[in-house]
């Protein structure tokens, strides 16, 4: 039997962070999600790369079990500067990790390695544009708390369609805590109900200017454009795009199969 993932905290810039490390052999694998999720978000890629790959995967200020900031320090910068104390203080081995983002999670990886282009060879960016044409208060209205679980698996259920029901119910499960009242809330800063601060991004110079191998993954039913993908993969030599079938944007929730295939084959572990 697989080892439990261990859980455990530490230091960001005035924040505490929440880890999770899914342990196993192979090559590390640094896992990044997007805004209102968390390191929960690579449970079923983390099962699916057991044995080949250790998923270590990082809840952002603001989101999961990590601390919320409260002067709403939520810029992709912050996560960097947070990122970078992460890695002086978790032992990753001596070989540099592989760094894979989903969403918001790519633009922290592209942004740190634009400014430490030794922390890592590899880059794999799932399903995001590195520029946008909405502002970041330009936030669709989403439900913060539920009256009970079911009604909130209802709702991811509808926002994930092809997601399993399993890995479905064990993510909506991690996403939210019970308030003592009988609702459960979403475990993230309700600042992210009106505010995704990443709309202010443009990263398309750092993006050409990276050193690494870099792979970007679509989810084919996902509102990121085929287009902008094939364009980021064009930048350099090399650099590679593929398009996962039946998914939406949250491509490691709704095909983790798939998706630890395209990591494994990409990172030589399949």
């Amino acid at each position: 039997m697989p080892d439990e993932p261990r859980s455990f905290y530490v230091k960001g810039a005035g924040v505490r962070l929440h880890l999770t490390d899914h342990g196993g052999p192979g090559p590390i694998i640094l896992a990044l999600h997007g805004v209102t999720g968390g390191g929960f978000l690579w449970s079923g890629v983390a099962r699916e790369l057991e044995g080949r790959g250790r998923v270590v995967a990082l809840d952002f200020r603001g989101h999961g079990r990590s601390d919320w900031s409260r002067d709403r320090a939520y810029e992709t910068a912050h996560h960097v500067t947070d990122l970078l104390l992460v890695l002086d203080q978790v032992d990753l081995g001596r070989r540099p990790p592989v760094i894979v983002g989903s969403s918001w999670g790519a633009l922290v990886a592209i942004q740190l390695l634009a400014i430490r282009p030794d922390i890592a060879d590899q880059l794999i960016i799932v399903d995001v544009e590195p520029s946008f044409q909405a502002s970041e208060a330009d936030v669709l209205p989403r439900p913060y708390r539920f009256a009970s679980l079911n009604e909130a698996l209802a709702w991811e259920r509808a926002a994930n369609r092809y997601a399993v029901e399993t890995d479905l119910t064990a993510f909506t499960r991690a996403s939210l805590v019970e308030n003592g009242e009988g609702q459960w809330l979403r475990r993230h800063d309700p600042f992210f109900l009106t505010h995704w601060p990443f709309r202010k991004d443009n990263l398309w110079e750092e993006l050409s200017g990276l050193c690494q191998n870099v792979k970007i993954i679509r989810g084919d039913q996902s509102f990121v454009r085929h287009e902008i993908c094939q364009r980021m993969a064009r930048l350099k030599e090399g650099w590679s795009f593929s398009e996962i079938a039946s998914s939406g944007h949250l491509v490691p929730l709704e095909q983790p199969r798939q998706l630890a295939k395209e990591i494994a084959d990409f990172i030589g572990v399949a």
